[in-house]
């Protein structure tokens, strides 16, 4: 039985990419090459012969190369493939040893340091700044609106949802895309593509909010983070730990880390699935999880 699989791949560098693709207990690799290429890159519509397999890179046919480094190699299980007859599609970053259940969001131009000095914060608010801007949480504006920014450096895709939205995300039954918040990617620690950033004009403090991140898939079902133990979800999508209240003071800023230190990412979850995040550093008063999860 053959799989349908397209896979897209951001690798434009490559002048005749090539996949190989292994399967488990088998000494018989598939050598396959691109079939298009799209806006994201170069595309390989594919039939596999079993629904788990590793995926490499390479240049050209055969064996020669050069190759991608090995630790990139992307594990896919059958668990990422919808049912036959149905085609699945993935897509791969080349600097990222994942899948991704669709396109992931691309960098921003700016960086954020020059994304999140257009905003002004009220005194005595605080943006958080620790090692460099980053806007962390939820940080209420001059003017009105409250922008969030979460830490995620291996994201598809990221949306804030809460009470001003009426939780309204990719993943529920009843989605209303027009109510969506999705925010952008900026280059922010060590200077490489790792902060989600943008403004929902209609939160303001008092309102819950949370993250909804499309992680990235690899050796480890995605799920969805109850509790801190990841459970069955769809398509990828997984919350965060909990809930967290819009407040409209922050503390006082505390010594950042330096350079060599990793990035706060706050409370962090025990739960191990790639495509699970927790909240960052939590400056306003957690509040328990309750209503509706995520489809």
């Amino acid at each position: 039985m053959s799989y349908p699989v397209t896979i897209h791949l951001d690798n434009a560098d490559l002048v005749d990419p090539h996949l190989w693709i292994e399967y488990a207990g088998s000494d018989l690799p598939d050598d396959l090459p691109s079939t298009g290429k799209d806006d994201f890159g170069p595309v390989f519509a594919i039939s596999v012969r079993r629904p788990d397999f590793t995926v490499r890179v390479k240049q050209g046919p055969g064996a020669a190369g050069p190759w991608e480094n090995p630790t990139l190699t992307r594990i896919v299980r059958q668990h990422h493939l919808p049912s036959p007859p149905r085609p699945a599609e993935l897509w791969c970053r080349a600097d990222k040893p994942f899948v991704y259940p669709s396109a992931p969001r691309r960098p921003e131009a700016i960086s954020a340091a020059e994304y999140l000095a257009r905003f002004p914060v009220p005194d005595p608010v605080y943006l958080p700044s620790t090692d460099g801007p980053s806007g962390l949480g939820a940080t209420v504006l001059t003017g009105g609106g409250t922008l969030f920014g979460l830490y995620h450096p291996n994201a598809g895709r990221v949306f804030v949802a809460g009470t001003f939205n009426d939780w309204q995300h990719p993943g529920r039954d009843d989605t209303d895309p027009d109510r969506f918040r999705e925010l952008a990617l900026y280059r922010g620690y060590f200077g490489v593509p790792n902060l989600w950033l943008g403004v929902a004009p209609d939160a303001r403090p008092g309102h819950e909010y949370k993250f909804v991140v499309e992680g990235a898939r690899n050796r480890r079902t995605p799920g969805r983070c109850a509790g801190g133990r990841p459970t069955p979800s769809p398509a990828g999508w997984a919350r965060t730990t909990g809930r967290t209240t819009v407040s409209s003071s922050t503390p006082a800023p505390s010594p950042g880390p330096t350079a060599a230190s990793p990035p706060p990412t706050g409370p962090t979850s025990s739960c191990t699935s790639s495509a699970c995040t927790a909240s960052p550093r939590a400056t306003r008063t957690w509040a328990r999880p309750r209503g509706p999860s995520p489809a």
